[in-house]
């Protein structure tokens, strides 16, 4: 196994372990989910050594994504053309053909056709929303 899929395995099942046996130690936690994220990146960035055939590459979003001022983002809504990768309660990863990218349901006006992953449709989205 590459040392990079094992580093990422090791802080994963960190983690888990730490999370289940105390649920209530946020500090713990945290620590624990930023080396998970640390090693993620680095696994990323090796090339995703043994992942498994057909399984699509992950994307690692950058480290200062979300961070600033609302007054630094730029809220010109665009008309974009996206595929539908993944849906949550809150967000939706969507393809641009960039790349995917995070969008809060919130900000997303046209997207009453995203329901199944591979669903196509034009939205509104803000500017920084985009890669």
């Amino acid at each position: 196994m590459n040392p990079s899929t094992a580093a990422l395995l090791r802080a994963t099942a960190a983690l888990v372990t730490h999370a289940q046996a105390r649920p209530t130690d946020a500090a713990g936690i945290a620590r624990l989910r930023l080396a998970r994220g640390k090693a993620e990146v680095a696994w990323v960035q090796d090339g995703c050594p043994n992942l498994p055939s057909g399984t699509e590459r992950p994307t690692v979003m950058p480290a200062d994504v979300g961070k600033g001022a609302d007054e630094e983002k730029d809220w010109t809504r665009v008309s974009v053309e996206v595929e539908l990768r993944r849906a949550t309660d809150k967000a939706y990863l969507l393809d641009a053909g960039d790349g995917a990218f995070w969008c809060p349901r919130s900000v997303t006006d046209g997207a009453e056709d995203l329901v199944n992953p591979g669903d196509m449709a034009s939205v509104y989205l803000p500017r920084w929303v985009m890669p």
